[in-house]
């Protein structure tokens, strides 16, 4: 649901539809924090590779800290129209690390064992 919010969000955004883009940042960010919230408690039922987990957190955090660039470039955009390549670069750069934070929670995933209690 958050990668589909987050397609709809940038697809607001690049049809300069302010005000959806808008709300939908907002909407995209809940969801997010409820994906993020919701795998932890998931994740504690499972013995993750530390390997595995380790490059999954690296790509998870590093998005999460992309995304202050990409929100300083927005709310700068606003007032000024030359930060709109900063801007989509900073998008770019957030959305190739959401993708790779999902794309090695699945890696992570393939080898986990349940934990039996």
């Amino acid at each position: 649901m958050t990668v589909l919010l987050l397609v709809f969000t940038v697809h607001s955004g690049r049809r300069g539809l302010r005000r959806r883009h808008y709300f939908l940042v907002v909407v995209t960010l809940l969801s997010l924090t409820l994906a993020i919230r919701q795998a932890g408690l998931y994740g504690k039922s499972f013995d993750f590779n530390p390997l595995r987990l380790s490059i999954h957190l690296s790509f998870a955090f590093s998005a999460l800290a992309s995304f202050l660039g990409v929100a300083t470039s927005g709310i700068l955009l606003i007032k000024k129209p030359t930060w709109r390549t900063a801007h989509r670069r900073w998008v770019y750069s957030f959305i190739a690390l959401v993708g790779c934070a999902v794309l090695t929670a699945i890696y992570m995933f393939l080898d986990a064992t349940l934990i039996v209690e």
